[in-house]
């Protein structure tokens, strides 16, 4: 309820490892946020994604790997919330980061900003 009323994030977002840059769109079709690249392109043009609530506008933008420990949140329209994070040090890639299963993140350093880095 406090999404919508407070306008705020849900506390139990869904995360994806997200370990290079990536195409926004690519990035929408590969986590299941939009049903295909064209749905992602359309969802873009139409102002319906947001990373840490800057809109993204460009289809072409390149999201890049979070630097801060707790992530940056990709939204897409009002109900669709995801928690894009980085393998950290000495972790390895599993089967499910590599197919875009979402798991739990872990507070390991909470209280440090997010910063989403976006080239357009």
């Amino acid at each position: 309820m406090r999404v919508f009323s407070q306008r705020q994030a849900p506390s139990d977002i869904p995360t994806f490892r997200l370990r290079q840059s990536t195409s926004i769109v690519d990035l929408l079709a590969q986590t299941g946020l939009a049903r295909s690249k064209s749905e992602a392109r359309r969802l873009v043009q139409q102002g319906g994604v947001r990373l840490d609530n800057q809109r993204v506008n460009d289809i072409h933008t390149q999201v890049q790997p979070p630097v801060a420990v707790d992530g940056i949140v990709l939204r897409v329209g009002r109900r669709r919330f995801l928690r894009l994070t980085e393998t950290r040090g000495n972790e390895t890639s599993t089967e499910a980061e590599s197919t875009g299963e979402k798991g739990k993140i872990d507070d390991a350093e909470p209280n440090q900003p997010s910063e989403a880095k976006i080239q357009h």
